[in-house]
C-alpha cells in the first residue's frame, strides 16, 4: 500500500508490504516543505515505489491525509491519490491528519487515558479533536480559539511529521467501511478570496 501527505509543512511517501507497522516501510520519504508538494509528490512516490521495485497496478491501496491544514496541501494530496487510483484501478482512503497521529500515539503505548490533539490553524486558532484511549475519534475534528479552555488540555502536533505507517493502518481499518473517493476536509472558508471579488471591490 501506498501513503501520502502532504496537509501540513512536510511532503511524504511510504510504501508498505503487509501490516502497517512502525520502521516496516519497504520505501520513505519525508522532505521539509513549506510549498513545493505539487512539484515534489509525484517524483517522490515514483523513487519510493522504485525502490519496492513496486508499480502502481500493484497497489492494493492509497492512503492519503484529508485535512485539516494547509488548504493547497490538502487538494494536492487528495488529487494525487484519487488520480493515482484511476490509474492503478485500486482503492483510495482519505483518512482525517489528527486521527493518524492519534493512531501512532495509543498504539505505541504514550498514553493511559484519552486525550486530544491540536494543530496550529493560523490566525490564533486550532484545529481540535478528541480520541479514546485507543485512539478512536470521540468528537468531530473542529477549529478553536486559541484561549479555548480544551485547548490547555490537549497535546499540540504541530510541525511534527506524520507516522505513515500510523495512516495507512488507519486507512486499512477503514477499508470495509468507505466505498468513495477522498475528499477534502476544510473546517472554514479558504484565505484566498477569488480574483472576480478582488476586481469588484476595485470598482
Amino acid at each position: 500500500m501506498l501513503a501520502i501527505d502532504t496537509c501540513g509543512p512536510f511532503c511524504a511517501a511510504a510504501v508498505f508490504s503487509g501490516e502497517p507497522l512502525p520502521g516496516n516501510a519497504l520505501s520513505q520519504r519525508t522532505e521539509p516543505m513549506a510549498r513545493g508538494h505539487a512539484e515534489r509528490i509525484v517524483p517522490m512516490i515514483g523513487q519510493c515505489l522504485d525502490e519496492a521495485k513496486l508499480k502502481i497496478t500493484d497497489l492494493d491501496l492509497i492512503a492519503v491525509t484529508v485535512g485539516p491544514g494547509s488548504f493547497t496541501g490538502v487538494r494536492i494530496g487528495v488529487a494525487t491519490a484519487r488520480g493515482l487510483a484511476l490509474t492503478g484501478k485500486v482503492q483510495a482512503i482519505g483518512v482525517i491528519t489528527l486521527e493518524a497521529r492519534a493512531h501512532a500515539i495509543a498504539n505505541l503505548g504514550s498514553t493511559a487515558t484519552g486525550f486530544a490533539l491540536t494543530q496550529d490553524a493560523r490566525r490564533g486558532q486550532v484545529y481540535h479533536q478528541a480520541f479514546d484511549i485507543g485512539g478512536c475519534p470521540i468528537s468531530a475534528p473542529e477549529i478553536l480559539d486559541e484561549t479555548d479552555p480544551r485547548v490547555s488540555a490537549a497535546t499540540d502536533v504541530t510541525g511534527e511529521p506524520l507516522d505513515l505507517w500510523a495512516l495507512a493502518s488507519v486507512a486499512v481499518s477503514k477499508r470495509g467501511s468507505v466505498t468513495e473517493a477522498p475528499k477534502p476536509l476544510y473546517l472554514r472558508p479558504p484565505d484566498a478570496k477569488p480574483q472576480v471579488g478582488k476586481a469588484l471591490q476595485r470598482q
